[in-house]
């Protein structure tokens, strides 16, 4: 008689444990992301490859769901225009989007991301301006902005509770086409290669 109640007892508890743990499951799990991303862009026709680094914030739903804001400045070369007719001190690229993408798991610790993100792009050009009147000379700032969507597909490792890795492909496509300076947005399109040192904290 004790033992059929000692059994009863053990099976009750593991099956409250079992249902504790699924219904733990299907609570929402978020984890906040920091990345450091490296960004090489291919460019058309008068425009230079480039460099970018940024930086990204973002969170995971059910690690599976992320949401973030990403933000990039091109650092070299120093001007992104070939044969540039201002010969400016620097021409910069800056870049903020919103990043929405979906974690698909694979073996661990790979998964793949495929995402999307839109946002806003900024060509930033300092050059010195003489009016010709005498021989100083004025720095001048100008800027064209576009706004922008990219795809995205990345190959993931998790190194580590709190460290992974990401490297993958995107293509940045301007919304519109326009000019300034004799250079068009559309020049700005292109293929683009990414490497992401990210940073986990699960809540």
């Amino acid at each position: 008689m004790k033992k059929n109640l000692f059994q009863i007892v053990v099976l009750s508890l593991l099956s409250f444990g079992l249902n504790a743990q699924d219904t733990g499951d299907i609570k929402s799990k978020r984890t906040i992301v920091v990345k450091a991303n490296n960004l090489y862009q291919f460019s058309k026709n008068q425009l230079n490859n480039f460099y970018s680094l940024g930086g990204e914030l973002g969170i995971y739903f059910n690690d599976e769901f992320y949401l973030g804001f990403a933000q990039y400045s091109s650092l070299s070369p120093a001007d992104i225009w070939k044969n540039n007719p201002y010969n400016p001190e620097k021409m910069q690229v800056y870049e903020y989007s919103m990043q929405t993408g979906y974690k698909i798991a694979l073996s661990p610790p790979l998964y793949l991301y495929v995402g999307i993100g839109a946002g806003h792009r900024a060509i930033h050009m300092e050059y010195r301006y003489n009016n010709g009147v005498d021989t100083d000379e004025t720095m001048t700032r100008e800027k064209s902005g576009v706004f922008f969507m990219t795809p995205d597909l990345k190959l993931g490792v998790r190194l580590h509770k709190y460290i992974g890795i990401e490297a993958g492909l995107n293509y940045r496509y301007n919304l519109g086409n326009k000019s300034k300076w004799g250079l068009s947005t559309e020049h700005l399109n292109g293929l683009g290669g990414q490497l992401s040192i990210i940073g986990n904290i699960s809540l």
